[in-house]
């Protein structure tokens, strides 16, 4: 995520939390089954992780240097949805 410009990286973020997103209303219709619940956390963390990597500058100076406070934003928001999504997962255990 962090080699995209701003607008691909929202874009692909998105996109990546909507499919998740769908995933998981679908996992909490029916009985959970634990085997899909822990990949669907797997991924919410993998998500989870790469936003923070890209918000706390962590990757490499020279890709984030110039974050607009927009983007900045934008990364807490999703930060935060997808960080609720994959705590109610764990507490799903």
């Amino acid at each position: 995520l962090y080699k995209l410009s701003e607008e691909k990286r929202e874009a692909k973020i998105e996109s990546l939390y909507n499919s998740l997103s769908e995933k998981y209303y679908i996992l909490l219709e029916d009985e959970i089954k634990e085997k899909d619940r822990l990949a669907l956390e797997e991924r919410f963390q993998k998500l989870s992780d790469e936003i923070e990597k890209v918000k706390n500058n962590t990757v490499s100076m020279k890709y984030l240097d110039f974050m607009s406070d927009k983007h900045r934003e934008f990364l807490n928001k999703y930060s935060r949805e997808v960080n609720l999504k994959l705590q109610y997962l764990k507490d799903l255990k």
